[in-house]
């Protein structure tokens, strides 16, 4: 997880920025789990709440660590989709569907996070329940700052505000003039200077958890005054600019070395799946498949808000992973292959001419 190896200005495991990788190990758990339907039992309940736990760890610390329960409620809500296509009885009975499906990992993820949120809600100080304070960064803050790829989303005081190397400053800016232009408070070219109702009298500062309620409205008037902008934004600019970043990090690289240690270590697991298995590379195919959606999911926090350096750890040692996988795959068909044209191993006597 030393992301660090790569440029200097990514974080790395002591980082805050970092921590949300925690979660990945107990989303892999919960999956295999699910994908291997897994019995509920004394054992596996024990196992699956220690993981619990550091997956409620990772999201305490960095909530964009959310995109792994989605992903495995997602990957038990297809297993139930695809469990009612095959029935064959009429009509299609969904609670059949879900009887034939292990969900209790989904369950136990949810319910872990709800208790969660519950016992945060409970030991807070009453201050993050004000307009003063949140205990969060702001979800929709994020989201208007996500608008800089399509500049023409923000209003001219926001774009002029493109500048400022504080990036934040976008965000006052749009709702200071948001809330000038609803009559909410009056006109104010500097944040620095902003009106007394968008000031704490505790803190100093703005009004956080105010300004990302602000910040929702900024959003949902963009979204629907500007659609076809704001598809534009989704599902062109922000995946070129997740590749880009992506791309930034391994052109900036001061050496190749971690590709050949993934290299490697990618074929030794191939290799040893295929000699220590008599069964072909299709077994593992849907490791493959979780993967690729796992890798499509942890970008999610990079769609909402933006892909920087310091934001993108979830999805690039998940792609890194993905990697390994490759590789992996690529040593077991070559290994098949050697073996099959060699006739070794627990399929001569079958593959044999002799016996055929």
């Amino acid at each position: 997880m030393r992301t660090v190896i790569f440029i200097s200005d990514m974080p790395t495991v002591a980082g805050m920025r970092h921590s949300s990788t925690l979660a990945l190990i107990p989303m892999w758990h919960f999956l295999f789990l699910v994908v291997h339907r897994r019995r509920l039992s004394a054992a596996t309940g024990a196992c699956a709440l220690m993981q619990l736990a550091i997956l409620v760890l990772a999201i305490r610390i960095r909530g964009s660590a959310t995109w792994t329960i989605l992903f495995v409620v997602a990957v038990v809500f297809v297993r139930i989709f695809l469990a009612w296509l095959r029935q064959a009885d009429r009509p299609r009975l969904i609670m059949k569907s879900v009887h034939s499906v292990t969900w209790w990992p989904a369950a136990l993820m949810l319910g872990g996070l709800l208790a969660n949120n519950i016992y945060m809600n409970e030991v807070l100080h009453p201050v993050y329940f004000t307009d003063d304070v949140m205990p969060n960064h702001g979800l929709w803050h994020s989201a208007v700052l996500g608008f800089e790829y399509e500049p023409k989303l923000y209003s001219p005081e926001g774009r002029a505000a493109m500048a400022d190397p504080r990036g934040d400053s976008i965000g006052y800016y749009e709702a200071l003039h948001y809330l000038a232009r609803v009559h909410f408070l009056p006109p104010s070219s500097d944040p620095k200077e902003a009106p007394i109702g968008f000031t704490s009298g505790w803190t100093g500062g703005y009004k956080m958890r105010f300004h990302d309620n602000v910040m929702r409205r900024v959003f949902l008037e963009a979204v629907a005054h500007h659609p076809l902008r704001i598809g534009k934004l989704y599902l062109v600019d922000k995946p070129k600019a997740i590749y880009s970043v992506i791309r930034s990090i391994l052109e900036q690289t001061s050496n190749f070395e971690w590709l050949y240690w993934l290299i490697i270590a990618g074929g030794g697991i191939g290799c040893f799946l295929v000699l220590g298995s008599r069964y072909s590379g299709l077994k593992y195919w849907p490791i493959g498949t979780l993967g690729m959606g796992a890798l499509v999911l942890s970008v999610l926090p990079n769609f909402w808000a933006y892909p920087a350096f310091q934001t993108i750890a979830d999805c690039f040692l998940t792609l890194l992973a993905m990697m390994v996988l490759a590789v992996a795959f690529i040593a077991i068909a070559i290994c098949s292959g050697i073996r099959w044209m060699l006739y070794i191993g627990p399929d001569r006597d079958r593959l044999s001419p002799e016996k055929s």
